[in-house]
């Protein structure tokens, strides 16, 4: 199959389980509609690697390249295990603050339908504000593996807390 109709095949059933519609997806990515439009379509004349990586990113996909090149694979072999999705959308969040948002605090924060403490507030505002779309989008799928939790319920909680907490991005 060509690289455009993997890519294509990926982009919808990806919008569709996040329950992202394209003028969604449009707006997380920073496209045109018309370009989100034409490449799920297979109508894009000419979709750069750049517009795929970017749409795909914003929905926490990527485009990879993989050898079969002994010495590569030992060294992802010897690479530290990565760290969570949650783990790691909380470190962002703390970047710049004193105090430190953990991984297990996020999920609970998204988990509650509590309202967060106040001294959560600038770390979530940050993250839901400035945090990569992707880091979003892979934060949404480590939840709704650990918890059982509905992609579109996690999203819906992500939107919550930005308009409390008066977040200019529309999540």
């Amino acid at each position: 199959m060509p690289l455009i109709h993997e890519i294509a095949n990926a982009v919808r059933a990806r919008r569709h389980e996040l329950g992202l519609s394209q003028a969604a997806l449009a707006t997380a990515s920073g496209l045109p509609l018309s370009t989100v439009r034409s490449a799920e379509n297979l109508t894009a004349p000419s979709l750069s690697l750049s517009e795929a990586e970017t749409m795909l990113e914003s929905i926490g996909l990527c485009l990879q390249v993989v050898t079969n090149n002994s010495r590569t694979a030992s060294a992802r072999r010897s690479a530290p295990p990565p760290r969570s999705p949650l783990d790691l959308a909380a470190a962002t969040a703390s970047v710049s603050y004193k105090g430190h948002l953990s991984g297990e605090q996020l999920q609970h924060i998204l988990l509650s339908q509590e309202a967060p403490h106040q001294d959560t507030w600038p770390h979530l505002a940050a993250l839901l504000d400035e945090g990569p779309m992707s880091l979003l989008a892979r934060v949404v799928d480590e939840m709704n593996s650990s918890t059982g939790l509905d992609r579109a319920a996690v999203w819906s909680r992500m939107g919550e807390l930005a308009r409390h907490l008066n977040c200019g991005r529309a999540i």
